[in-house]
């Protein structure tokens, strides 16, 4: 498992140092497909205890989601309450790119791609603000795990900084880094939704199937890797 994830590193590393390099846009897609791999790794390393998994979980942190953030709001709603009303993976964000109907959803879905690489950047910068507070607020053990998660949520920013500084030109590199992110966004949103989020219409037959069958709906016992999950 290890080597397959460190050659989907690789390959991220490969194409973001390929569009530094060269200013190409087909690349800075490339590179942003890529992410959803580094995503990937993160959120498989993540589900094991710390002291196993060890860095691994902030390959997630190279695509701007913040694994010490992801590991509480996965462990404790979608694990437990897994594409439920209840799960807040599902119910507060999912649910908005799924309902066509949805004006909300349809703002999300045009202008979602656009805005997050300036989100990302922005959400970095707001973390690693937070944690270097906390870091100074706190003592002993504490404060040292916070400042030992300012590298990991930096990784957007050093990204952006690479491109600036690759192309020297402000405008260039963060064009390249907005095209990475759109590409990562467009790629990414229908893989966690056709899989990782998948769920029936809550008005079919199926959910009226799983809301009155041998395991309800609204308990417990469907979890991730049954059906739908």
């Amino acid at each position: 498992m290890k080597a397959a994830c460190t050659a989907v590193l690789a390959q991220f590393g490969a194409l973001h140092v390929a569009t530094r390099s060269t200013g190409s846009w087909l690349l800075a897609a490339l590179t942003g497909i890529g992410l959803a791999g580094c995503w990937g790794v993160g959120h498989n390393f993540m589900h094991q205890a710390k002291s196993k998994a060890g860095l691994w979980p902030y390959a997630m942190d190279l695509s701007g989601n913040f694994a010490e953030n992801f590991r509480i709001t996965h462990a404790i709603s979608h694990h437990l309450d897994t594409n439920l009303e209840t799960d807040w993976e599902y119910s507060d964000f999912f649910p908005e790119y799924r309902d066509p109907d949805n004006s909300k959803g349809k703002f999300m879905t045009t202008t979602g791609a656009v805005l997050n690489g300036p989100l990302t950047i922005f959400s970095s910068l707001v973390f690693i603000r937070d944690v270097v507070k906390k870091a100074f607020l706190g003592k002993g053990v504490a404060s040292h795990k916070h400042l030992g998660h300012v590298l990991p949520v930096a990784l957007p920013l050093l990204q952006l900084l690479s491109y600036i500084r690759g192309r020297r030109s402000f405008s260039r590199g963060a064009l390249l880094y907005i095209v990475q992110q759109m590409f990562f966004y467009l790629f990414f949103i229908p893989l966690a939704l056709g899989v990782h989020h998948s769920a029936p219409d809550p008005c079919s037959r199926e959910a009226e199937d799983l809301q009155s069958g041998e395991h309800p709906r609204n308990t417990f016992a469907w979890m991730e890797g049954q059906r739908g999950a």
